[in-house]
């Protein structure tokens, strides 16, 4: 949080605001919040270090960007290996983790899983596989530890 306090003062002395963070043009790593200008970057948490986006250019494949600029959805890694079945959408299921293709809540597979169903029993109520079911249950582990 230190470093995201910082980005914001930088930021607030640029003369921007916070909505920049949902931009096209904002980029982070593991440890860095970035502004983008053509090629490079500009740390916002290092006051306007360059940086070249090519170093970074693993990480930034994560979110797509809607028709408007902002950020539309988002590819969390799991285990430091890029996806696509599970996105984090602010349209889809609230904004929390759900499957790709059928948009069903990993949250909600979880919580039928924690109160005693059978994962085969859950797939073919919500009409998936059971590798869906069970995937959405690690991620739904994974993110809440």
């Amino acid at each position: 949080m230190g470093k995201v306090k910082t980005a914001m003062e930088y930021l607030e002395t640029l003369g921007g605001d916070l909505m920049v963070l949902a931009r096209k043009d904002f980029f982070h790593d593991h440890g860095n919040i970035y502004l983008g200008q053509d090629q490079n970057l500009l740390s916002l948490t290092e006051r306007g270090q360059i940086a070249d986006k090519t170093i970074l250019a693993n990480g930034l494949h994560q979110i797509t960007y809607g028709r408007d600029g902002y950020a539309d959805e988002f590819f969390p890694n799991f285990r430091n290996v890029q996806q696509r079945t599970f996105v984090i959408n602010p349209s889809v299921n609230y904004g929390y983790i759900s499957i790709v293709k059928h948009g069903i809540g990993a949250d909600a597979l979880a919580a039928r899983y924690q109160a005693g169903e059978k994962p085969i029993d859950i797939a073919e109520d919500c009409g998936i596989s059971i590798e869906d079911v069970v995937e959405s249950i690690r991620w739904h582990d994974q993110l809440a530890a």
